[in-house]
């Protein structure tokens, strides 16, 4: 039985004689291909590792200090297949994948004889050509589609800002995925692929690479400023003999001078205003679930959620007495039984019954563990996901405002979502806080207060029916279904890739 024969597999560019580029991988080589020839390959392309086999012994080295004689071959960019001859590296290519050719070359090359081809090729195996034919069929998939996609709404009533149409520049950023002939990655794209359902993901803080073709900083910065102002969105001052008399609890509880129960009423009868009264008793909820001592071991979700973060939000949101309730939903939403284009289930809501019957949603949230939060492309769907239910609510109920909240671990996003003109809903964050794990921790949260207390003023005043119902109406843009939006961007995920919302320190 013949022995396989030992192959080097080079990666050189094949495009001509003057070009004599080398690579390390085929990604460096497609890299070399799209900056230098104006190849056109998409973000990610699935490429299966070569496999010994009874014709070949790969080599992952050129040099080797035994006797055996290596043969080097050109290794394809896209697929498997590799051969003696770059120029049968090049007849292959123009021949199989012409599609990543230059425009130019592409009609000349779809004429190429499939019969050369094969003379000037070497076949590996049967298995190693089935192979390459997934790997086409995988890349195909990462072509974009923009099928029931209609992303020029009319603009009618613009968001003009001392003399900079918002409105405008919004609409060229959402007109710019046309541009791409791929998926986009989601991570690194997510302001983008929120633009297609209408929804421009505000934060001065934060220059995404995204914006910077139609926004200058300055007029980024401008953009957040003028929708804090407008709504209203300020930090309030720290109601000082209030976070003492907070602190004055918890230094008892902790010094075990009073019990857990004593320190939860005492937190829950103190007299106060209405938003301080919701903090203590949010307070007042976490006394009673935390451990005293941080629990070195992973929490699920569903723990997650009743021993953490359900204290926290029942305190703040849960108020039966005016029809108010904090809900982790196990069934379609209401507005997904409404409007069938929609049906989405986030995993928790605020609703306000009339009677015995849900009425109205003032806010909508997705929950995810700890071993999530490096995990941007989920993170990133969870948001999208919100955003879109939380747009349905304000279009349907003609909303001021819908407040949208993400959790990750232990740490609650809260965002803003508006409408300040037409086919532009504007979603911008609010606070982030991060529920203590233990009580040894608790005293922190007392800090947070200015913050929870701008939470909870938005909630009171823009998460309400608007005043003027007909002129959000007038403004409302149709909601993208979920299946449409993935149309959008590629399923591939790298924790590497730069994210807009990425936490740090969770």
């Amino acid at each position: 039985m013949s022995q396989p024969t030992p192959v080097f597999i080079a990666h050189r560019c094949f495009m001509s004689d003057d070009c004599q580029s080398n690579f390390r991988t085929s990604q460096n080589l497609r890299r070399h291909l799209a900056q230098a020839h104006e190849f056109d390959f998409p973000s990610r392309i699935s490429k299966a590792r070569l496999r010994n086999n009874d014709s070949y012994l790969y080599l992952s080295d050129s040099s080797t200090s035994s006797n055996l004689a290596v043969t080097i071959h050109f290794g394809c960019p896209i697929c498997q297949h590799h051969c003696a001859e770059l120029s049968a590296m090049r007849a292959h290519f123009e021949g199989s994948h012409h599609e990543h050719l230059p425009n130019q070359q592409r009609e000349h090359d779809q004429s190429s004889s499939s019969s050369t081809l094969l003379g000037a090729s070497v076949d590996v195996n049967q298995s190693i050509s089935g192979s390459s034919t997934t790997g086409q069929k995988r890349q195909s998939d990462e072509a974009i589609c923009f099928d029931g996609i209609n992303l020029d709404q009319p603009l009618g009533e613009h968001l003009v800002i001392n003399n900079l149409d918002v409105s405008a520049g919004f609409h060229n950023m959402k007109m710019s995925l046309k541009a791409n002939k791929w998926k986009l990655s989601l991570e690194d794209n997510l302001l983008l692929i929120l633009s297609s359902t209408s929804v421009l993901l505000l934060d001065g803080n934060k220059y995404p690479e995204e914006v910077k073709p139609y926004f200058d900083y300055d007029q980024w910065r401008m953009i957040d400023e003028y929708i804090q102002q407008a709504y209203g969105i300020k930090r309030q001052p720290i109601p000082l003999a209030t976070a003492t008399q907070f602190s004055s609890i918890l230094d008892r509880f902790i010094n075990k001078k009073i019990g857990r129960d004593e320190a939860e009423i005492s937190f829950k009868s103190l007299a106060l205003p209405t938003m301080e009264k919701k903090i203590a008793k949010a307070i007042g909820n976490l006394v009673s679930k935390l451990p005293l001592v941080t629990i070195e071991e992973n929490v699920n979700e569903t723990e997650l959620c009743s021993r953490f973060i359900d204290p926290f939000l029942a305190g703040l949101f849960d108020d039966p007495d005016n029809s108010i309730y904090l809900r982790w939903l196990d069934e379609t939403t209401f507005e997904a039984k409404y409007k069938e284009v929609s049906s989405s289930r986030p995993d928790l809501s605020v609703t306000k019954s009339l009677g015995v019957k849900w009425a109205t949603t003032l806010a909508y949230g997705e929950a995810k563990s700890a071993m999530y939060s490096d995990d941007h492309f989920i993170i990133c769907k969870d948001l999208i996901k919100v955003a879109r239910v939380c747009k349905d609510a304000l279009d349907n109920q003609l909303f001021e405002g819908i407040l949208a909240v993400q959790i990750i671990g232990r740490t609650v996003v809260f965002y803003l979502l508006t409408l300040p003109a037409q086919s532009i809903y504007t979603m911008i964050p609010l606070a982030t806080i991060k529920v203590p794990d233990s009580i040894n921790e608790l005293p922190g949260l007392v800090y947070k207060v200015p913050d929870i207390l701008k939470v909870l003023d938005i909630f009171e005043r823009v998460c309400v029916r608007a005043a003027h119902p007909e002129t959000i109406k007038h403004r409302c843009a149709p909601t993208l279904p979920m299946a449409n939006i993935q149309q959008l961007f590629s399923q591939s995920k790298n924790r590497k890739r730069s994210c807009h919302i990425q936490l740090y320190h969770n």
